[in-house]
Parts: C-alpha cells; sequence; structure tokens
C-alpha cells in the first residue's frame, strides 16, 4: 500500500512515514501533507494537500491502519528490499516519486497541478528537472495546430 500510495501522490518518504490516518479523507479523495514541526516536517515547512485518484482510492480503502499513522515504517528497508526483489525493479525509494511527476506530465496534467502535488515551491524546479519530457512531446504538442491555417495535413 505504501509503494502505491508513493506512485500515485508522489510524497516524499519522510511524508509517508509521517502520515496519520487523520490526514487521510477518501471520501474527499485527499491526504493532507502536514507540517508538524521539527519531528515531522514537510520539505518546504508548509502544508499542502495531495488528491488522489480514484484507482488509488480503490486501493486504499482496503488497507486498515493499524496504528495512528498509516503507514508502518519499523522495518522499511528490509521490506523494501523485499518488494525490489519480487518486483524485479531496482530503484530507490524516491524514484516513485520521479516516476509520479513524470507519468502526470507525460499524461498531459499541467506542471502547477504537479508543482502543487508534490510540494515544489517553485515550478521551475520541475520545468528543470523534467525539461526532456517537454522535448519527447513537442512534435505531438504542435500537431494540435493543424487545419488552423485551412489545411488538411496529418
Amino acid at each position: 500500500y505504501v509503494v502505491a500510495t508513493a506512485l500515485g501522490t508522489g510524497l516524499r518518504k519522510s511524508e509517508l512515514k509521517n502520515l496519520r490516518v487523520e490526514d487521510m479523507d477518501l471520501k474527499k479523495r485527499e491526504i493532507k501533507a502536514v507540517n508538524r514541526g521539527a519531528e515531522a516536517r514537510t520539505k518546504t515547512g508548509k502544508n499542502r494537500i495531495v488528491d488522489l485518484s480514484v484507482n488509488l482510492v480503490e486501493i486504499l480503502s482496503k488497507y486498515t491502519p493499524k496504528s495512528e499513522y498509516v503507514f508502518d515504517f519499523t522495518n522499511f528497508r528490509r521490506n523494501w528490499e523485499k518488494t525490489k526483489k519480487l518486483s524485479g525493479v531496482a530503484c530507490r525509494f524516491h524514484d516513485l516519486r520521479h516516476t509520479f511527476i513524470t507519468i502526470c506530465l507525460q499524461n498531459g496534467i499541467q506542471p502547477t497541478s504537479v508543482a502543487d502535488w508534490v510540494g515544489h515551491a517553485d515550478l521551475r524546479m520541475i520545468m528543470k528537472i523534467y525539461k526532456h519530457l517537454q522535448r519527447d512531446h513537442l512534435k505531438e504538442e504542435i500537431n494540435k495546430l493543424n487545419g488552423l491555417y485551412g489545411g488538411n495535413a496529418p
């Protein structure tokens, strides 16, 4: 469930670790990344709301937290290594965040929305790190103008 949540929200590991049951509202389809001071800070020091897809809500509705925290990070390293081995995917946990951002941008979600969800204080961070994705889509984007000048070019 923690992997699905990371892939579906882009939350940082520390934000997932400090996520409390009270911060998650499946009916509203949102998670609150809450800055709780020194013991549980968001990277920017600000609270934010992360919207949840219907699919992620469906997955999380089958999960029951065992404490006030949504996820148990007691044996995180061992469990993460086991998950990677079983899945055959070798990556850092933080790569799930990058994957979320990449999927969002490749599917046409506005960079401003993505920046809000992942807590980037500045849109330039998204544009700098993920600029290579823009190049891949430029030909597709320019094709949106087909027919603008009265032609029928494909």
